[in-house]
């Protein structure tokens, strides 16, 4: 039987790992790190030998280790300890404008439109020298805005971060 063009997929350089239990554990990051290094095929190389299209793992972090590793400051002066873990999130900045300040603005106003205390900034620790030349040259700048979410129900929590992405990307 042939098969319909539209009924084809390509699936090529997908992979997932994740324990049945869903139980955090070093051997799965391992895994999908294995995995990853063996899917080289399918992404595109540049001249310079080095840089390829991204491709990467997507892991959660998990709450009680961001509360810890944040625990300062900023933190108690947005009233946040180790027990409000729950309520703590992260936004993910790729920056590459010449006036980073005018960015976190952007955001922090788009966060307080919807309630959305901004806690402080973390600059996301990257190693350059990994990079071919071609990706150095676009290199962004990778920041977090560190999060404490309105009170509320889960739903209303998640639409309000979208409400503030929104508004953040469309200043």
């Amino acid at each position: 039987m042939e098969r319909h063009r539209a009924q084809e997929r390509d699936a090529c350089g997908i992979g997932f790992v994740a324990d049945p239990r869903g139980t955090t554990r070093r051997d799965v990051v391992e895994l999908a790190l294995q995995a990853l290094a063996r899917v080289r095929h399918r992404g595109a190389t540049a001249a310079d030998a080095r840089t390829g299209d991204g491709a990467g793992i997507l892991l959660a972090i998990p709450r009680a280790l961001l509360a810890a590793e944040l625990a300062g400051p900023a933190m108690r002066r947005a009233g946040i300890d180790a027990s409000d873990a729950g309520r703590i999130g992260l936004a993910m900045l790729f920056d590459r404008s010449d006036d980073p300040v005018a960015v976190r603005r952007t955001v922090e106003e788009a966060c307080r439109a919807e309630r959305i205390a901004v806690a402080g900034w973390r600059t996301v620790p990257t190693d350059p020298s990994a990079l071919g030349w071609v990706a150095r040259r676009s290199l962004p700048r990778i920041t977090q805005a560190v999060l404490v979410r309105p009170w509320g129900s889960d739903r209303q929590a998640d639409r309000a971060a979208f409400r503030a992405r929104r508004r953040a990307e469309a200043a």
